[in-house]
């Protein structure tokens, strides 16, 4: 699997001069530095399988646990037997820096007591600990260090639960922080994180639901993919960035996208589950956000969505979507083998077309003279003309007064009134009324206008409709 990959980078040891010793017992390799008087532990040589690490050595208070091999990411486990064996830890509260690799592979480790005062922990730390099952953090965590791609639980197969307390420093988890977690059920996340890192828990296949705090502005590409039972997720108002496949083949049931977050391609790809989604103000889809999502029957697009990508619904059950006026486009295959899709309503009279197939069972509704009909008559698409407010009609009323009229349509209690100074510019309502005439006493002599009625509706079947805009009609106020 190419796409996280753990990188083995040298590690962050901490770098010392100093001779290295060993401690009386003949447990311990360390070196001191006795002018802060502060140690660091490098090798346990012992057999013992609950390895208690000393708080002091030699008058110096431990501070650090770091392998003093840096040719590679190293554990400080001397015998590779003992990697078998050792099934619980004990590290004193002096420690602060845990550095890259200390306890990788150990494959009984069962318990750790982590130091109430750490405050960096490097990569690679407890990867492929497959016995550890629990662990937890305190406030005191500033960073998890080590290369980018580093693993700090990567492939801890029987790893169940991860907590931090409430107030933990650090911001980011890095990527592939949890892969391969398969037994992971329990994540408490700190609140102030504001970066999860890619593929930081992949294939956590037990995963049922997260707690993103409102911190959180990115999640990286395959964050969260192939967490099969992750069914419950509340994206932040702050987040601003979902990369590529970051839940895909996910069991979350339905979604909220918050306002103008960049969905980089494939996000939700493949999530089997997901019945529903919103699609807020100012969100920029990539290519296939929501391809096979075989469930989902229902999208809500909100206004202020610019654009639908190609196959972003491609192999979806949806059977009715609203295009909202502000899309200026869809893209090819946009809608491909949606083959329960019976009902597109686009409404917007300017739109850069594709994403549909001829011989479908799909109707599109729009504009007359629209690209979408031009558009429909082109690919062999059935196409019928939204409702609008027919026959409006603008004529002088007095010195400065334009009076408009139009007739009924059916279902519709309030028309809301548009002006503009040119026929395709920028329109601003002047007013509201449930009556078939409206008078606008703010017009300036002398000067043309375009007014056009905008109305909401539900059409036949149920489907509510915001927004449909009448063709304009002109009329020059008399001076």
């Amino acid at each position: 699997m190419l796409e996280c990959l753990f990188v083995m980078s040298i590690p962050s040891a901490v770098a010392s001069a100093a001779e290295v010793q060993t401690t009386e017992d003949g447990k311990f390799t360390y070196t001191c530095n006795y002018y802060d008087e502060t140690a660091t532990i490098h090798e346990y040589l012992g057999e013992e399988t609950v390895v208690t690490f000393p708080s002091e050595v030699d008058g110096c208070k431990v501070t650090a646990i770091s392998n003093i091999n840096t040719s590679g990411v190293k554990c400080v486990i001397a015998d590779p037997s003992m990697k078998e064996k050792i099934t619980k830890i004990v590290i004193p509260d002096t420690v602060k820096v845990i550095a890259d690799g200390a306890f990788r592979d150990l494959t009984a480790l069962e318990t750790v007591k982590m130091p109430s005062k750490i405050e960096e922990v490097g990569g690679f730390v407890f990867f492929n600990c497959s016995s550890l099952k629990k662990i937890s953090f305190p406030s005191t965590l500033k960073k998890f260090s080590g290369s980018y791609m580093t693993g700090l639980f990567g492939d801890c197969t029987e790893l169940e639960e991860v907590s931090f307390a409430k107030n933990t420093k650090i911001t980011e988890i890095p990527a592939n922080t949890f892969r391969g977690c398969t037994s992971l059920k329990k994540v408490t996340l700190p609140n102030k994180i504001k970066r999860i890192n890619k593929c930081a828990f992949y294939e956590c296949n037990e995963l049922q639901t997260i707690n993103f705090p409102n911190t959180l502005e990115v999640l990286e590409e395959y964050a969260f993919k192939n967490c099969f039972k992750l069914t419950n997720i509340k994206i932040g108002s702050k987040i601003t960035e979902l990369g590529k496949s970051a839940f895909a083949n996910t069991g979350i049931k339905k979604v909220t996208i918050p306002k103008n977050v960049i969905l980089k391609g494939n996000v939700f790809y493949g999530c089997a589950n997901l019945k529903s989604a919103v699609i807020s103000k100012g969100v920029s889809m990539g290519r296939g956000e929501f391809e096979d999502c075989v469930k989902l029957e229902k999208v809500t697009i909100k206004s202020g969505v610019t654009g639908i990508s190609n196959e972003v619904f491609k192999g979806t059950a949806l059977k009715t979507v609203v295009i909202p006026n502000t899309v200026k486009y869809i893209g090819s295959d946009a809608f491909k083998d949606c083959s329960k899709l019976v009902k597109v309503f686009i409404l917007g009279d300017d739109v850069r077309m594709g994403g549909f197939t001829a011989g479908t069972k799909v109707r599109l509704y729009g504009y007359k003279n629209s690209t979408v009909q031009t558009y429909a008559k082109q690919v062999g698409v059935r196409f019928k003309a939204l409702t609008t407010v027919k026959s409006l009609k603008a004529k002088n009323s007095a010195k400065g007064k334009v009076k408009l009229t139009w007739k009924k349509v059916s279902g519709v209690k309030t028309y809301t009134i548009y002006r503009s100074t040119s026929k395709n510019g920028t329109y601003k309502k002047i007013g509201t009324t449930k009556k078939l005439s409206f008078t606008d006493k703010k017009a300036k002599k002398g000067k043309t206008y375009y007014y056009r009625i905008v109305i909401d509706y539900e059409d036949s079947t149920g489907v509510k409709l915001t927004g449909v805009k009448s063709s304009s009609v002109k009329i020059k106020v008399k001076k």
